[in-house]
């Protein structure tokens, strides 16, 4: 997938169009923005599926099977519910590259605030 067809997925999937960039970094680091990667190398035998390495722990919670994960979608509105329960720290790729996920950006990616859309708008009457 590319970056902007992740950054759609994110936003399809929930996540506040403000944070998809940083969410999008995620998945380059996580997956390099594979839907079927896999890692089986978690210490405690678990695996961690697709696009932003959800754990087999979360299949209960989000209500889908281990081959759900790979897909795009329902990854993304997987790891939207732990989000929100757990933040973005919920990723330990999140707690290595802050920095650079914050300062993500993606090209063709419009992020701009309504509240900055409303005042230029305004600025222009």
């Amino acid at each position: 997938m590319t970056r902007e067809q992740v950054a759609q997925t994110l936003e399809r999937a929930g996540f506040p169009r403000e944070i998809v960039p940083v969410v999008t970094c995620l998945a380059e680091y996580e997956s390099n923005f594979n839907p079927e990667a896999i890692n089986r190398h978690n210490t405690n035998n678990t695996k961690d599926h697709g696009l932003l390495q959800i754990n087999d722990i979360w299949t209960e919670e989000c209500n889908l099977n281990e081959r759900d994960l790979y897909n795009p979608l329902k990854n993304a509105r997987c790891a939207y519910k732990i989000y929100k329960k757990q933040g973005l720290t919920a990723w330990v790729t999140y707690q290595k590259f802050k920095r650079t996920c914050l300062a993500y950006k993606i090209p063709n990616y419009n992020t701009t605030n309504l509240a900055d859309v409303i005042i230029k708008n305004n600025q222009l009457m």
